[in-house]
């Protein structure tokens, strides 16, 4: 099993000047600073810990052979399934139809795993045994803006913002445990989907 991003996200959970705002300063003289590096590393480590998807960005899983049970699709929360393909018994490369499967998707501020697996009176399609047999390809994300987010996930990125800003200052490492603390009821940590 295997995920790779292939299309990131084009938005931070913050602006500069909400950023700015937990950093407690007015000036631009760091806005170059705090777009280039400190909203970037806050985002980062903040969808790390939690395992998240903030705003939409494309993955593309894939797996030995379609699994006995559902697809549990990793980074929540879902946005929408692009496809479903496979490699078949013949070598072939096919396009499962989205007609022949269900894709379960849980929904508000700390919803966990969209799962996919075939509707009632199918069963997955036969596939080659070879590596990475079969892909999907989805979209993760609250969605494509940082309005989308929960304000608490915000306010811990926000936090770590003070940490990257000013890690050796006195409020560096308390802000980065406060952002913790925050953002831990958002954790979707499964030890079979740990990709980080």
């Amino acid at each position: 099993m295997a995920l790779s991003l292939t299309t990131a996200s084009s938005a931070d959970p913050l602006s500069t000047a909400e950023a700015k705002l937990f950093l407690g300063i007015d000036h631009s003289n760091d806005d170059d600073h705090i777009d280039n590096f400190v909203l970037p590393a806050a985002r980062q480590e903040a969808e790390t810990l939690t395992h998240r998807a903030f705003t939409n960005q494309t993955y593309v899983l894939r797996l030995t052979s379609f699994p006995d049970g559902p697809i549990i699709l990793p980074r929540p929360p879902l946005s929408s399934v692009t496809s479903v393909t496979y490699i078949d018994t013949a070598g072939d490369s096919q396009t499962w139809a989205s007609s022949k499967y269900t894709v379960e998707t849980p929904t508000g501020e700390r919803a966990l795993w969209a799962t996919i697996q075939p509707v009632y009176g199918e069963v997955y399609p036969s596939t080659r045994s070879i590596v990475d047999a079969v892909t999907v390809t989805f979209v993760a994300g609250y969605g494509s803006a940082a309005s989308s987010i929960p304000s608490g996930i915000k306010a811990g990125v926000g936090l770590l913002c003070r940490y990257y800003y000013d890690p050796d200052g006195t409020d560096g490492e308390k802000s980065r445990a406060a952002a913790v603390s925050i953002l831990m009821p958002y954790l979707a940590w499964r030890a079979d989907l740990r990709f980080d």
